[in-house]
């Protein structure tokens, strides 16, 4: 058996080492091509799901957001994750604590669990955003419209809803974040 770190033993939450081996030695490599897998609508933005817990065995989750200048992620905060933005085209700016990070093509930022954080859309933007380990994926699954078409976003009437708060916080909940 590897030998892990005491932080790789920290982050496992709880997983004893023979049990992680065992689930390290289930995954299966996988391809995801350009514009495959599921996409979702959340508040302005097309969300497309590159990478599950599926199919990553828990390891992580990748999403791809493309979103309109203006469009932001509300501040929250998750207590099961981190997650890492990295920008394709556009500009976004990250608030990570009391720190505003403006990231550009090809720049990265990092949010450790427990930290609030937010993002906004200074341009029309294409970003990642990687959440370890999954799990976070759900709340999209559950709550979000799924998008058959992406070609067809915005969903017709997207505009005359209100998002319901109450039901979103509770579902956040559910998948350990809160609205902040």
């Amino acid at each position: 058996m590897r030998d892990l770190t005491k932080r790789q033993q920290t982050c496992c939450r709880g997983i004893h080492n023979a049990e992680l081996e065992e689930r390290m030695a289930k995954a299966t490599p996988f391809l995801t091509r350009p514009g495959e897998g599921p996409y979702f609508w959340n508040h302005d933005h097309l969300v497309r799901f590159a990478a599950t817990g599926s199919q990553t065995d828990g390891r992580f989750w990748l999403a791809e957001l493309l979103s309109p200048q203006g469009s932001s992620g509300p501040l929250h905060r998750h207590s099961r994750e981190d997650e890492t933005f990295m920008v394709v085209d556009g500009e976004i700016a990250v608030r990570v604590g009391d720190q505003t990070l403006e990231l550009g093509p090809g720049d990265i930022a990092y949010n450790p669990r427990g930290v609030p954080h937010s993002w906004d859309a200074k341009s029309q933007a294409r970003f990642f955003i990687m959440g370890t380990p999954a799990g976070f994926e759900d709340y999209f699954f559950e709550f979000c419209p799924r998008i058959p078409d992406p070609s067809a976003v915005p969903p017709a009437g997207w505009d005359e809803q209100e998002p319901d708060r109450a039901a979103a916080t509770a579902a956040l909940a559910k998948y350990g974040a809160e609205l902040l």
